[in-house]
């Protein structure tokens, strides 16, 4: 229920910013992020919107350490990000 919170209010934050919807793939390449620790699993599945649902029901099927993996890699990086847009207001 948080991550979809935080999730919610990036973005919203990355709308009224941007006036245009930003994949979380492409906000983790952003400069003022490159500092940050992430990750980086989001590799682990397909970015193509048609793909990455089956390929993560194939992790769930075939591959549980690597699904939980994916899980852990994109709750941590949202996190951190959540965290420098609340902790440091003006750094978009």
């Amino acid at each position: 229920m948080i991550l979809w919170k935080l999730r919610y209010i990036f973005d919203l934050y990355q709308f009224f910013k941007f006036k245009e919807k930003k994949r979380f793939h492409d906000v983790l390449a952003y400069p003022e992020f490159s500092e940050l620790p992430f990750m980086n699993v989001k590799n682990l599945v397909s970015s193509a919107r048609d793909e990455k649902g089956k390929d993560i029901i194939n992790l769930w099927k075939k591959d549980k350490k690597k699904l939980q993996l994916y899980n852990e890699g994109d709750v941590h990086d949202t996190l951190l990000i959540a965290e420098i847009i609340l902790t440091q207001p003006g750094i978009l």
